[in-house]
């Protein structure tokens, strides 16, 4: 059972770095006359990738460092895309609340780990609310880069991974 589970989570893994590459090169395709826009895709890229592999070290529970050097560098390319966007507040306020849901997510996801039985429902429905938070914020401004048919795909992989993470989460682990 464990390792169907370890197979399919590393499959989804894959999956979604696959589908966030393709992604990330549509949008610097995209974004190409714009230098600022193409650092802001490609540093947001290397931050969710870092956060990857310290989600996996975290699985691991190898993270002590890693953990504490991905909020490093997650803080400092957020306050330099803060700073580059000041004028911009509706940037501003997508990177604070993004950082916001990812800490929220790290220590629910320590919680979680740490949690007696009765609670953690209440966990799974907050670790499932900000992972759907931060797939909607992001779908919302990779999508408008898009054209047309590609953004309509990338609302429907949102849809289908809030819909996996409810099912993994609330049906699949409770039988």
């Amino acid at each position: 059972m464990a390792d169907r589970q370890r197979s399919a989570s590393t499959l989804l893994t894959r999956l979604g770095i696959g589908a966030l590459t393709i992604n990330t090169a549509l949008a610097v395709y995209k974004a190409w006359g714009d230098a600022g826009a193409v650092v802001f895709v490609v540093v947001a890229y290397a931050a969710v990738l870092l956060l990857f592999h310290c989600l996996r070290r975290h699985q691991a529970h190898t993270h002590h460092m890693e953990a504490k050097l991905g909020f490093l560098v997650l803080a400092c390319t957020s306050a330099l895309v803060v700073y580059s966007y000041w004028g911009d507040a509706s940037s501003v306020a997508f990177v604070l609340l993004a950082d916001t849901a990812l800490l929220l997510l790290f220590l629910c996801l320590r919680e979680f780990e740490r949690t007696r039985r009765g609670r953690e429902d209440k966990i799974k429905a907050a670790v499932w609310a900000l992972t759907t938070l931060l797939t909607a914020m992001f779908a919302s401004r990779v999508a408008p880069l898009m054209p047309p048919a590609v953004a309509a795909v990338v609302w429907a992989m949102a849809v289908a991974a809030a819909a996996e993470g409810f099912w993994a989460l609330f049906m699949y682990l409770n039988p």
